[in-house]
């Protein structure tokens, strides 16, 4: 109880997005069992796109990671056949390239460490990354995700990263460009987004002026995304669905459902 009051937390690869601490412990948890056989169950880093998770992961130590790991040394090693077997930087190929990497500064071992880095430049597909190939770019794997599910819903033109106002900057902007219906701002908050008292009453102040130029605000918190992605985007369209169908002159609503592109006065 003492040590989680100066910080110390302990959680899973799911449910750590948006937190930071000095140092970071990552175990790896897998080792060979008592019959000498190995299993690459590696769970959420297996699958598609699993490499945003561990960039999460190993993206939490403001200063340093200690990896903790028992996973067999010819595997971590072995990290190049995994790359080009799979093709791509991605799952259990890009987890132990890491690993290789982490070995190699750990014992100072510049070779392997620049045989990591040509590695993965050699084997890099532009392509796997197009979907996100937004300007400006998106600054995290969290509003990668949040975008390319609403780029599902809604039209590209529409959407708007990083979009900058009065000196302020919101992680994403819906902007339909009709009367009445007001400019969507999404913030993507993780956990240090209340780390200090000064954080929280400055986005309340910016909030605040951003409202009163009609914009309306919605967040979403990463720990809660990456529980359950799914009833988050739920949360989310429904908080655009009711901002697109406003009451205005005390009688007439501004359906956009019943509207066309030919409609919208861009």
């Amino acid at each position: 109880f003492e040590l989680e009051k100066d910080g110390l937390f302990i959680k899973n690869l799911e449910n750590i997005q948006g937190d930071e601490r000095d140092i970071i412990i990552i175990s790896t948890t897998y080792g060979v069992d008592t019959g000498g056989g190995f299993y690459e169950r590696f769970g959420p880093i297996n699958f598609e796109k699993g490499y945003k998770l561990l960039n999460v992961i190993i993206t939490r130590a403001r200063y340093k990671n200690y990896i903790v790991t028992s996973i067999p040394e010819d595997r971590i090693l072995n990290f190049k056949s995994y790359l080009v077997t799979q093709q791509s930087n991605n799952k259990k190929a890009v987890f132990y390239a890491y690993l290789a990497y982490a070995k190699a500064v750990s014992e100072n071992n510049e070779e392997l460490r620049l045989s990591v880095i040509d590695a993965l430049k050699s084997n890099y597909v532009l392509e796997a990354y197009s979907d996100y190939d937004t300007d400006p770019p998106l600054e995290s794997p969290f509003e990668e995700e949040v975008y390319e599910r609403l780029s599902q819903s809604i039209d590209k033109k529409f959407l708007k990263p990083q979009y900058k106002v009065g000196g302020f900057r919101i992680d994403m902007v819906i902007d339909f460009a009709i009367p009445y219906i007001p400019k969507i701002a999404i913030e993507c908050d993780g956990a240090k987004y209340h780390s200090s008292s000064e954080a929280y009453l400055y986005d309340t102040h910016r909030q605040n002026i951003l409202e009163s130029q009609g914009f309306v605000f919605h967040r979403i918190w990463g720990t809660n995304w990456w529980r359950d992605p799914d009833n988050e985007f739920k949360k989310l369209i429904n908080f655009i669905d009711v901002q697109k169908n406003i009451k205005f002159d005390n009688s007439e609503i501004y359906n956009l459902n019943q509207l066309t592109f030919d409609d919208i006065d861009l």
